[in-house]
């Protein structure tokens, strides 16, 4: 069975629910409420959990933050050299947008929001960084998002492209646990994280499609042009 991608709308609307996801999340930290409290809870369950005596547990949370910071870097070095040899131009545009996008407007919304990264069991030690939204988290879903969704493309088979979605869905849950679990971000700042990844990777994927689609169409249409006498 032949997957089809959806539409650019389909794109623009995900892209703006999680815009507005955002949004709420942005208003509901700037307030004493819910949201709050469960950080800080959150935060203390993590702290006095010990999930570190599972074997092996402390290096995966490691390994997942490095690949949210480092791993997008490399990753997107190596998309961008793979790209340029085969000379997809425009799929390497949409992936230097997305990647480089979600970089530059995570920096500049940690300068906007000017919140404190988390202190939970190490108040003496506060992150020179702000906390929202979590850089890692919003970069990650970014990158293997895009990745998850260009490799889907090249896939006929509509349960090899759920599964390629699936597991790019899980590295990014571990990597956005693993700021949890290593308490250097409150919940408020992961989901801002991913609220923001979603709705800036949604947004361009949809004007990519658009524009293939608007291409697509001029070709058929200038086939289909009479040759003039």
């Amino acid at each position: 069975m032949t997957s089809q991608p959806p539409p650019p709308r389909s794109w623009f609307a995900l892209s703006l629910a999680a815009s507005l996801l955002f949004a709420l999340l942005a208003v509901a930290i700037q307030r004493s409420g819910l949201l709050i409290a469960l950080d800080f809870a959150i935060g203390d369950f993590f702290y006095k959990t010990p999930l570190w005596k599972i074997r092996g547990f402390d290096q995966l949370m490691e390994l997942m933050s490095l690949l949210g910071e480092e791993g997008v870097i490399l990753t997107a070095v190596i998309g961008s050299i793979l790209l340029a040899l085969r000379r997809s131009w425009g799929i390497l545009a949409l992936w230097v947008a997305t990647i480089g996008g979600s970089i530059i407007l995570n920096r500049l919304m940690k300068g906007q929001f000017q919140t404190v990264r988390s202190a939970v069991g190490h108040p003496e030690f506060v992150e020179v960084s702000t906390g929202f939204p979590s850089g890692h988290t919003m970069m990650a879903l970014a990158t293997y998002g895009l990745l998850a969704y260009l490799l889907s493309q090249r896939s006929h088979d509509r349960r090899q492209a759920l599964l390629i979605f699936a597991a790019s869905g899980l590295m990014i849950g571990l990597i956005s646990l693993s700021r949890l679990y290593l308490l250097t971000h409150y919940l408020s700042d992961v989901l801002g994280g991913a609220a923001g990844g979603m709705a800036w990777l949604a947004l361009c994927i949809g004007l990519f499609s658009l524009l293939s689609a608007t291409r697509g169409t001029e070709r058929r249409n200038g086939r289909r042009r009479p040759a003039r006498a």
